[in-house]
């Protein structure tokens, strides 16, 4: 009997065995196990892909912040020392909460300056000036020189030096000045306006120069303010007017006249125009005020390139004012009041900013123009303001009343219709132009060297 139980035992044993090796082999498994296991497995995967994330995430996050701990102590930001008065901060990120970036007062300088103010920021990138007119692009491979920018001594200063020039003055003050795009001309160059002044000035001062293409000898007069005025501000010396008065200047109002009267007919880009100047060239031959020679013909050219005088093309006595009965080198007003690229130009700076005064820069007379028939408190702003000028020029001061000046003018516009003070500066003696600016620009220059400065300080104080 012993023998028949353990022979028994042994042979379920050995069937248990087989059936286990069966079940592991899937053999003899029903549908219903065989889909359990299959989850199972499933399951078991996907627990070890998870498991195999979390693990790398952890490896990552352990790296990361071996690499922040070793980048703060390379910094030195363990133990900060306080920062001095004039610092850059350090901009917010995961080191710094956003309580802990909030400025206190900045306290003086060891050396302040005559008038105790902020010193002033840079502008932004994208200021609304930009926004409304549209950011000036340029670039060249020439290098500037280590010196001033724009040459004392005179040349004949045309468009492609004076684009390079803004250039190199807005890259080495590109903490002062911006230089913005107001228009596309009709044969394609830019009027180009140079803005020197805190984003958050209360106050604009509009200054353009050679809106007469042959009086272009003004363009270098107004560069020659820009850097002047940049050199001051930059020294701290105008830091105070900087951050209450935006100063535009727009040196080359007119630069497809003022190229057409340097270069002549080859400077024109456009074969419509180019076709249109030579048809006025021969209707002014015939009326009497041309010039058989072509290039003589253009260097006393004065409108722009559609043959409109600008400054007979604003709204302002438009109807009445006189002139050339149609397209001319000279004294046509054009189709209509501000029909013109520049006009507009001009007219859409005045009512975009918080214009307080412009100012015209022409080139007959040595003579500063006021008095265009204001009465009151304006009235005598413009004369204080003609003034200012008088006083630094040595020039006369002149009523456009008085000398019976024709309306359609960039200053009427401003002081008749806007109703801020303008004037006129007439630089250079009565000539047949364009006159011998070689020979007259050391006293010209000489005359108007300090007018920006005074010009700023007068705008800043009213």
């Amino acid at each position: 009997m012993a023998d028949d139980k353990y022979r028994y035992l042994e042979e379920l044993e050995r069937s248990e065995r087989i059936d286990g090796a069966n079940r592991r082999k899937g053999k003899r498994l029903s549908p219903e196990q065989r889909r359990r296991n299959k989850q199972r497995r499933r399951r078991k995967r996907i627990l070890g892909y998870i498991g195999r994330v979390l693990l790398l995430v952890l490896l990552v996050a352990a790296f990361v912040g071996l690499i922040h701990t070793v980048m703060k102590r390379i910094g030195g930001n363990e133990n900060p020392d306080p920062k001095p008065a004039g610092s850059t901060v350090t901009p917010a990120s995961e080191e710094t909460s956003p309580a802990e970036n909030v400025t206190e007062t900045p306290a003086p300088t060891s050396e302040p300056t005559a008038e105790p103010t902020a010193e002033p920021t840079k502008a932004p990138q994208e200021s609304s000036m930009v926004r409304i007119y549209g950011a000036w692009t340029y670039s060249t491979d020439a290098q500037a020189p280590d010196g001033e920018i724009v040459p004392e001594s005179y040349l004949m200063y045309d468009y492609e030096r004076m684009r390079q020039d803004i250039y190199f003055l807005t890259k080495r003050y590109s903490d002062y000045c911006e230089a913005v795009s107001l228009a596309t001309t009709a044969d394609g160059r830019e009027i180009v306006d140079v803005v020197v002044g805190s984003p958050d000035a209360e106050k604009d001062l509009i200054i353009q120069y050679s809106i007469h293409a042959r009086e272009y000898i003004n363009t270098q007069i107004g560069m020659r303010h820009l850097q002047s005025y940049l050199q001051s501000v930059s020294s701290g010396e105008r830091s105070h007017i900087w951050q209450n008065l935006r100063i535009h200047f727009i040196p080359m109002m007119n630069p497809d006249g003022v190229t057409l009267s340097q270069f002549g007919f080859d400077s024109v880009n456009d074969p419509e125009i180019l076709a249109n100047i030579k048809t006025i060239w021969g209707r002014d031959n015939e009326a009497g005020k041309g010039d058989p020679d072509s290039m003589g013909y253009c260097s006393r050219w004065k409108a722009n390139m559609l043959g409109v005088d600008l400054n007979r093309n604003f709204d302002i006595g438009w109807e009445t004012t006189g002139g050339s009965a149609a397209a001319s080198c000279t004294r046509y007003k054009g189709p209509s009041a501000a029909s013109e690229i520049e006009t507009q130009a001009l007219v859409k700076l005045a009512k975009n900013t918080n214009c307080v005064g412009q100012v015209a820069y022409h080139s007959e007379g040595n003579v500063v123009y006021w008095d265009y028939g204001t009465t009151g408190e304006l009235y005598e702003t413009d004369s204080a303001l003609a003034e200012a000028v008088v006083n630094v020029t040595g020039y006369r001061k002149a009523s456009t009343i008085a000398t019976d000046q024709n309306l359609g003018g960039c200053s009427d516009y401003f002081i008749l219709v806007l109703g801020v003070p303008a004037i006129t500066v007439e630089t250079g003696g009565w000539y047949d132009w364009p006159a011998d600016y070689e020979a007259e620009w050391p006293a010209l220059y000489d005359r108007n060297r300090d007018v920006i400065f005074a010009l700023s300080d007068f705008f800043y104080n009213h």
